[in-house]
């Protein structure tokens, strides 16, 4: 198989500004198709606003984020979905009014293009899209563990199968690139053993994931190749064995001796 010729998703010298605070500073990095990569630091460094930049929640201040090796400049967050990116994000984001399944539903929203004229119009055309988009709710819920609770009040789940259930709603848009901000926060050690499997999981199903999470236990295990920020600034990239021991990292995460 010959190689794609850009990796799925680069950040290239990317910079975020929110007035006098340089969140992001001078940041590329690249996230080839089929890989688990993953994006860490302490607190504070930058990781969620370049999640939220890369997604178009935040724009950039310089730099830009290019999509197959083509830029995506000004991108809106209905542009990154179109594109094929989903994610999750660093505090519970669920419709607490809703069941699981309409939770999860909301992630199909991409994947249909008809209007209420299509409805009306459309017959049994529209109602075998629904159809199709009622299997993919259940087929992401299954796929995250969760069969059985479509009816069930989102808010009503364990914090860890809510955690699940956000994958979920992500996995519903049919995403290239999946980005995880700290999926196991909060977890037990069961719950993060299981969550790491789901993630290989997701990634042998054809989705490639970005990850942020602080468990270091999690992310050596899971990663390819491991970004490492730092008051904004990328310190250190590589291997999960080189980033471990790299002097940079132990001093960005314990202090100076």
């Amino acid at each position: 198989m010959i190689a794609p010729a850009h990796p799925l998703l680069s950040v290239e010298r990317l910079s975020v500004a929110f007035g006098g605070l340089q969140a992001v500073s001078n940041v590329s990095l690249e996230v080839p198709s089929g890989a688990i990569i993953s994006l860490i630091g302490p607190n504070g460094a930058g990781k969620t606003t370049l999640f939220n930049c890369v997604t178009g929640f935040v724009a950039a201040s310089s730099g830009r984020v290019c999509w197959e090796g083509t830029p995506v400049g000004g991108l809106r967050p209905e542009r990154a979905a179109s594109l094929g990116m989903a994610r999750t994000f660093q505090n519970l984001r669920l419709f607490g009014s809703m069941t699981c399944a309409q939770n999860v539903r909301i992630g199909t929203h991409r994947l249909e293009n008809e209007g209420l004229l299509g409805a009306v119009l459309g017959g049994l055309a529209w109602r075998g899209r629904r159809e199709r988009m009622e299997r993919i709710v259940l087929e992401a819920m299954a796929f995250v563990g969760l069969e059985g609770e479509a009816d069930r009040p989102a808010t009503s789940l364990p914090y860890g199968l809510q955690r699940r259930l956000e994958i979920a709603r992500a996995l519903a848009s049919a995403p290239r690139l999946l980005l995880l901000d700290e999926p196991a926060a909060g977890m037990n050690p069961s719950e993060k053993r299981d969550l790491a499997g789901l993630v290989r999981r997701i990634r042998d199903r054809g989705v490639t994931v970005l990850l942020i999470e602080h468990d270091m236990p999690v992310v050596m295990d899971l990663s390819e190749r491991i970004y490492v920020l730092d008051h904004g600034e990328l310190i250190c990239e590589g291997a999960p064995a080189a980033v471990r021991s790299d002097p940079r990292v132990v001093e960005a995460y314990l202090g100076k001796a």
